[in-house]
């Protein structure tokens, strides 16, 4: 019994002591090392940390001080901490401690202290000294709503708003900061602790100039303004320096209204949303302001709408060598702009616009590859533009025009242009394949081969130059406008467009002195034209129009014996002008005719051989003076519309030969006026509407008709005789009788006025034979006026 009880006391003893021994481990171990509170203690007040993982993370308003302030710890058993805790006097920096457990294994923490603003809520509106004192008495660092400072208008009391010193505790406005007209400061020191704003205006005030800015500010240092989330604008007219270091963004609008500023630091904005301009100050409608001399966005990259800068003066050098990407760039009518930096820009979505920037010797855009819209115009010295990644431009076009010492251009890379294409310059364009627009190119070299890659126009085709040979566009099958080469006066040939087989409307080829051949019309089988037109092309010996129809077309100046071929029928309206000599060839009804304008120094002859029909033909030979054009209608039978014959248009110039229309016989209705003593149509038959001459015309001295010529004529719609002439004087007064019209056997209508001399209408009783009624006989102003009685009666001859 002894034995079992001292057994039960052994055993219950090592229970307690192998529990003992658990309890003790559990414990203390000798491997924690953890920081579990700490607190920072200023006077009465405790801020406690935050740990978060192995962060130590202090949040403390920001007008709490952190000199002389104690911080408590609380650690691992028999931990320590390095460095002590009780060694650190400032407690603003960031830094790291160092944990070591009893048994030397050690954890890492680091320490950050963030601010927390005090903050408002509402707008705050400050327009007197107390109201700005009141407020910054009372640590607003955070104001959740709009900040503004003046007022709009206001008396000489209100004005006397000019320090806002004070509020340098404020670091956010939500909303709108505005400052308004009346603010008088010289600065905006107190705002120079911001950080974030939600929009920053500075509002301009309206005088009879035109809007004006903020008055005697000339310091912003807004140095620690981090982001704006919309507009900022700022408007002062005495504005010398403006820092923005800081900034990194603005939400939507960066605007300059300024006259004279000369510091400006932006070396940490990265975006602008929106537009980014310098309108300048608008007095009396215009938009000027000087300036720094060097303006530069080191690290901007991206302009969300458009770049503007407009009429600035003093600044030399505008440098964007980080951007990237802009919707719109517009540089115009910079006078002493030397540089620009662009070297990274890779798109402008919509238009890239550099005009008027005289002082610019080259543009380097080596980076960019695809633009909306380009525009480069009227730069006096640009020798230079690299575009040698350009591939693609948009709707807006392309146009490089009026730089005259343009002659280094790197389009290598070009393949499409969606707009159109305008270049007054010589480049590398055989990779362009495809112009969606209008095409207008001047081949100023040498000689010109290019654009071979290029195989459709959507809108017109134009091309001038000052090459002597001119080749290429070997690969262009079709203008879906009209077509126009022109001002090429050293070019003997055209020779290229080999493919070339649709034009859309109309074709001209103009002002090109020594071109003899045009070998690409040969390609134009089947085409068809709303209007050709050969003009000032003197060395031009003939054109072949015979594979294509054509509704207009003119022909003016063009080589002495020109020939003109064609088919049988050419159904359209023919204009010849000014020409020394034009012959056609295979032609024999033309559905529109007119010779017109010839005024030349040598005589020319027009004969129209083989030309049997004409549905409307108008001849005048304007103007001449000598050497007038001999024309010639050998075979023409009938004009079934119109004859329109003026021949001559001044009294004091040498006579001319009438046309010749020896096989005439049948005409839809004739208008003739001139200066030639007879009218000869020795073979018309009939006349379906109406024969009206004016037998004289009064353009410096009075020329008369003294005979009209008609043997065969049966048959007329009416019959009119008048004159040009401006008073009674300059009446005919040579034609004293209508015996002409002899053979003449009906008219429906007779009407003979201002002949001075006439006094027999015995030529015309087989007419008045055939009349019905009075109203188809009129006579007026004449020698004789009988009237329908006494013409019915036989009274036709004027009794003594």
């Amino acid at each position: 019994m002894k034995i079992n009880n001292l057994i039960y006391v052994l055993l219950f003893a090592l229970v307690c002591f192998i529990t003992g021994c658990e309890d003790d481990d559990s414990l203390f171990s000798g491997d924690e090392n953890y920081i579990t509170s700490f607190r920072l203690i200023e006077g009465e007040h405790v801020y406690a940390g935050c740990i978060v993982g192995d962060s130590l993370v202090l949040s403390i308003p920001e007008s709490v001080s952190l000199e002389n302030v104690e911080v408590e710890f609380t650690a691992s058993e028999n931990a320590t901490l390095d460095p002590d805790p009780s060694t650190i006097s400032n407690w603003e920096e960031n830094r790291t401690f160092t944990v070591i457990s009893y048994n030397r294994s050690q954890r890492i923490y680091k320490y950050m202290v963030v601010r927390t603003l005090v903050a408002q809520a509402g707008d705050v509106v400050l327009t007197t000294p107390e109201e700005v004192e009141d407020f910054a008495s009372r640590g607003i660092n955070k104001i959740e709503g709009n900040l503004v400072i003046g007022k709009f208008t206001g008396t000489v009391k209100e004005d006397t708003l000019t320090s806002i010193a004070s509020l340098s505790s404020l670091k956010e406005v939500t909303g709108k900061v505005t400052i308004n007209p009346t603010y008088g400061g010289v600065s905006l020191d107190g705002l120079q602790n911001l950080e974030k704003v939600g929009e920053f205006m500075m509002v301009t005030r309206s005088t009879q100039y035109g809007n004006a800015g903020i008055q005697n500010l000339r310091e912003i240092d807004l140095s620690h303004l981090k982001k704006v989330g919309s507009d900022l604008i700022i408007s002062a007219d005495t504005l010398y320096s403006l820092n923005l270091s800081a900034l990194e963004s603005v939400g939507n609008n960066l605007q300059f209204e300024v006259w004279d500023v000369k510091n400006m630091d932006f070396g940490a904005l990265k975006i602008v949303a929106g537009n980014l301009s310098f309108p300048g100050r608008h007095y009396y409608g215009g938009g000027n302001t000087y300036l720094p001399e060097q303006v530069e966005f080191p690290h901007l990259e991206t302009i969300g709408n458009q770049l503007e800068l407009k009429n600035p003066h003093r600044i030399k050098e505008l440098l964007f060598p980080a951007l990237i990407s802009a919707t719109t760039v517009s540089l115009e009518q910079t006078d002493v702009l030397e540089k620009i930096d662009f070297s990274q820009l890779r798109e402008v979505v919509e238009t890239l616009t550099l005009q008027w920037t005289h002082r610019v010797k080259e543009y380097d855009f080596s980076q960019l590859q695809s633009v909306g819209g380009l525009r480069v115009y009227y730069i006096a010295d640009l020798e230079k533009i690299n575009l040698h990644r350009l591939s693609r431009v948009g709707t807006g076009g392309f146009t490089i025009d009026v730089c005259n010492k343009l002659n280094d251009l790197d389009l290598a890379a070009l393949t499409e242009v969606q707009g159109n294409f305008v270049l007054a310059a010589p480049a590398d364009l055989n990779a362009l394949k495809e112009v969606g627009g209008n095409f207008t190119f001047s081949a100023n070299a040498e000689s010109f081969d290019g654009l071979n890659s290029l195989t459709s126009v959507g809108g017109n085709f134009a091309l001038s130059g000052t090459a002597k040979e001119m080749n290429g566009f070997k690969a262009l099958t079709t203008i879906k406008g009209s077509m126009t080469l022109n001002n090429m006066n050293n070019v003997t040939c055209v020779n290229g467009f080999d493919v070339l087989t649709s034009i859309g409307s109309g074709l001209s080829i103009s002002n090109m002195g020594k071109v003899e051949k045009i070998l690409f019309l040969a390609n134009l089988q089947g085409a068809q034209f709303a209007q050709c037109s050969f003009s000032q092309l003197p060395a031009l010996q003939g054109l072949d129009v015979s594979g294509f129809s054509i509704s207009k077309l003119t022909i003016n100046d063009v080589g002495a014996d020109f020939v003109l071929r064609g088919n049988s029928e050419l159904n359209g309206e023919v204009t010849l002008s000014s020409s020394r000599g034009i012959r056609f060839d295979g032609i024999e009804k033309v559905q529109t005719l007119s010779v017109t304008g010839f005024t030349q120094k040598d005589p020319a002859v027009f004969n129209f051989a083989g030309l049997k029909q004409v549905d409307k033909l108008t001849v005048n030979l304007g103007y001449v003076t000598e050497n007038a054009a001999a024309l010639c209608f050998p075979d023409l039978e009938e004009v079934t519309g119109l004859l329109t014959l003026s021949e001559g248009s001044n009294g004091s110039f040498k006579q001319i030969e009438p046309v010749q229309l020896p096989v005439l016989r049948k005409v839809g209705a004739l208008t003739y006026t001139g200066v030639i003593p007879v009218l000869e149509l020795p073979a018309l038959e009939s006349v379906e509407g109406e024969f009206r001459v004016s037998t004289s015309y009064q353009n410096g001295p009075v020329r008369m008709l003294e005979e009209i010529c008609v043997p065969n004529l049966k048959k007329v719609g009416g019959l009119v005789l008048t004159t040009s002439a401006y008073n009674t004087n300059s009446y005919n007064n040579l034609i004293t009788d209508l015996s002409c019209f002899s053979a003449l056997e009906s008219a429906g209508y007779v009407n003979i006025q201002k002949q001075a001399a006439l006094v027999s209408f015995e030529g015309l009783k087989k007419v008045i034979n055939k009349l019905e009624g009075e109203d188809s006989w009129t006579v007026s102003e004449n020698a004789y006026n009988p009237t329908f009685e006494q013409v019915k009666a036989g009274e036709l001859v004027k009794q003594e």
